[in-house]
């Protein structure tokens, strides 16, 4: 069983070969205890080229992984309720940190968002200096709403909006003991609607 905030209690399956790894898992509805009230299903595929958990040769990048998500949420009757496709990629070279993810999110109901967001870090840690990482995070989010109000379901109108976000934040991970990490975080909302 899985317990998480996102989702809630389900089952997932892990798989690693190689350098393919995946997770499928089922768990109760992502707004269950909003509105659906059905199940989510979800799969993620990981492609690490570079790295291989079976060999004891040094690995040129210590971190390199492509990755794709699709998670499909049903309503209480079985029906679609809303879909998530995620792309994904993540390396580390050296001190080095890149990381960037795309998302497309669509509800029945009327709800489109769609983003991205790249990360560069530097790990000083790497370099055996501070516990310390430096990061720069860009990233632009879209969502468009057509949601039928309650007063206007009978005529068949909608409420339309769309809004923008566009934002950049600087910050720094300290390690603490390799238990946790203090992190502190400044968010610039370069454009916004």
């Amino acid at each position: 069983l899985m317990e998480g905030v996102y989702n809630d209690t389900g089952m997932r399956l892990l798989f690693n070969y190689v350098a393919i790894n995946a997770s499928i898992y089922m768990t109760q509805g992502v707004e269950e205890k909003y509105s659906y009230g059905g199940n989510t299903f979800g799969v993620r595929f990981g492609l690490t080229p570079f790295s291989n958990p079976f060999t004891l040769a040094k690995e040129k990048f210590s971190n390199f992984e492509l990755g794709f998500s699709y998670l499909y949420d049903t309503d209480s009757n079985g029906d679609e309720s809303e879909k998530i496709v995620v792309f994904d990629y993540e390396s580390q070279t050296g001190p080095l940190i890149i990381r960037a993810e795309y998302y497309q999110r669509t509800k029945v109901i009327g709800v489109e968002q769609n983003g991205y967001h790249t990360l560069i870090g530097f790990d000083f840690e790497k370099m055996k200096m501070f516990p310390l990482i430096m990061y720069y995070r860009y990233g632009n989010y879209y969502e468009k709403n057509n949601i039928a109000s309650a007063t206007e379901e009978s005529t068949g109108s909608f409420d339309s909006s769309e809004e923008y976000l566009t934002r950049a934040s600087a910050g720094l991970n300290i390690n603490i003991s390799d238990i946790s990490y203090l992190k502190f975080e400044y968010q610039n909302y370069l454009k916004s609607s």
